[in-house]
């Protein structure tokens, strides 16, 4: 994983935390577990022609991915800082850049 041996009590609480939030704030993942909760509805079909089924599974999955993706891009960039500044500027820097994906898609 690469984590820095020997990191002080302030940097594990901050990368602690900072994976708390990443998780908490981690949109695709949320809404492709609400939607997969939901289920799937031939109103669909109805609303999207040409929709169906598999497809509606292949967004829920793709969307799964691509959240956990993100995570695991987040969980690698949290764990390697040995520096509060250093984790502090890394997780902004992705949490930034994840507010702007969804803003902009």
């Amino acid at each position: 994983i690469g984590a820095p041996p020997g990191v002080t009590t302030t940097v594990l609480i901050g990368q602690s935390l900072a994976m708390i939030i990443a998780i908490g704030t981690q949109d695709d993942l949320i809404a492709a577990f609400h939607l997969f909760c939901e289920g799937y509805s031939p109103d669909l079909a109805v609303k999207f022609p040409g929709g169906s089924k598999a497809k509606w599974l292949f967004a829920i999955i793709t969307a799964s991915l691509q959240g956990l993706y993100g995570l695991l891009t987040t969980f690698s960039l949290i764990i390697k800082s040995s520096d509060i500044v250093v984790l502090l500027l890394n997780f902004t820097a992705v949490e930034f850049v994840s507010l702007f994906d969804n803003v902009t898609f």
